[in-house]
């Protein structure tokens, strides 16, 4: 493919040029585009780089499988190309003819076949799941979720489905909009998962089911663990609004999970960060929490939380009122729980940032008492790595000797380093 681009003189990316071309027909629809223009040339520039490498990878896989073919390209290997590489099979003809080879073409629709029938069976599981949720859909019993007050109450059992129970009213949080559901107890039985249900009622899942409905029961939260999931989700706010300002404002939320152990953030951006970067966003994040920002949330309909500035999530659904949460200069509709000050936060590092997609990173990041726990662990890591760098050298030093070499290397110690507190 990419030889073909070079005989029409094509030789680098070239698509970013017509940006202007746009702009000139829709700039005076779109007045807005003009201001984004250069971010916009970049990450055009950027996806065709990615592209046109990965038709180069693909080119030369092609001349590999055609080098051992013998003549006749496997069906399932022209498959590949174009699953994998983006190859036309019409494309990988024209090569294998080049070449002066053939290619199996009733093996390449066998295998796309299979990929529809694969396809077509996940389809099927998904009804089937769809078809085993109709008794979900059907229950609109309505529930209270209390959690935002309480942390424990009496509530009356109002459904049970298999392992599961719906109570009138619940402080359980359960899992969405990336933070994981509450842990805690019903009576004496451990509650181990909490679900929306289609009609927004919270289904809570137990170790043991026996009850029956009607009863009244205690559903009580572990607060410890919600706390530490709330310093989680606050400091995420924080985190997004400190991307913004270090990255700019095209920087928006691609997916969450908040923990009571960790703060899971996935972001767009057009590069990875820097050392520099980081450390920026950390500070920010951090000077926010020590300057004791009150956690303020109002109820409000959506034009008016989109009025106040107020952030939402892209292709997010929204009812008719919405919650919307600040602190400092972070301004979020979220419907999670929250700590009441950001100095309840303690503190925030940023553990690790990585690619997990074209223009998309991860930050995992700790809060509180979990920042020293992975501090130590870390920590524990590079200690077990230098004291195997010093086995080693001892190792080699007593190879020397046994051997009668005589050398000016300096004779290692045995520094037994451990994490200490």
């Amino acid at each position: 493919a990419c030889k073909y681009a070079k005989k029409l003189g094509i030789n680098r990316p070239f698509m970013a040029t017509l940006v202007d071309v746009v702009l000139e027909v829709m700039g005076k629809f779109y007045p807005y585009l003009y201001e984004s223009v250069n971010l916009v040339k970049d990450m055009i520039t950027k996806e065709e780089s990615k592209f046109l490498q990965t038709l180069a990878n693909g080119e030369a896989r092609l001349a590999d499988m055609l080098s051992k073919s013998n003549g006749v390209l496997a069906g399932k290997d022209a498959f590949q190309l174009y699953d994998t590489y983006g190859f036309p099979i019409e494309l990988t003809i024209e090569y294998a003819e080049e070449a002066g080879a053939t290619v199996d073409v009733e093996g390449f629709k066998a295998s796309m076949d299979e990929q529809k029938r694969r396809a077509r069976e996940s389809r099927k599981n998904l009804n089937s799941m769809a078809t085993q949720n109709e008794e979900y859909l059907n229950f609109k019993t309505p529930s209270k979720f209390v959690g935002y007050e309480v942390t424990e109450a009496k509530a009356k059992i109002i459904a049970i489905f298999d392992n599961g129970l719906v109570l009138d009213e619940t402080p359980f949080y359960a899992f969405s909009g990336g933070q994981l559901c509450d842990k805690g107890y019903i009576d004496t039985f451990e509650v181990i998962d909490v679900i929306k249900m289609p009609n927004g009622q919270h289904l809570h899942f137990l170790d043991d089911m026996p009850f029956t409905v009607g009863e009244v029961v205690t559903a009580s939260v572990d607060v410890e663990n919600r706390n530490k999931t709330r310093c989680n989700h606050s400091s995420a706010h924080l985190l997004q609004k400190a991307l913004q300002t270090v990255l700019g404002s095209h920087v928006h939320q691609h997916g969450s999970q908040v923990s009571s152990t960790y703060c899971r953030f996935d972001f767009n951006n057009f590069n990875s960060l820097t050392d520099e970067e980081i450390l920026k966003i950390e500070k920010l994040v951090n000077d926010n929490i020590n300057a004791s920002h009150k956690v303020v949330t109002n109820i409000m309909n959506v034009e008016e939380a989109k009025a106040s500035g107020a952030m939402a999530l892209f292709g997010e659904k929204y009812g008719d009122e919405v919650r919307v949460v600040t602190m400092g200069d972070s301004r979020e509709l979220c419907a999670g729980t929250h700590v009441a000050n950001t100095s309840d936060i303690k503190h925030f590092v940023i553990s690790s940032v990585e690619s997990i997609g074209s223009g998309i990173y991860r930050i995992l990041a700790f809060t509180g008492e979990n920042y020293m726990e992975n501090l130590k662990e870390s920590l524990v890591n590079i200690f077990d790595d230098l004291n195997a760098v010093m086995e080693k050298t001892n190792n080699l030093l007593n190879d020397y000797k046994t051997k009668g070499f005589t050398s000016n290397v300096v004779e290692s110690k045995d520094y037994n380093l451990e994490v200490v507190g």
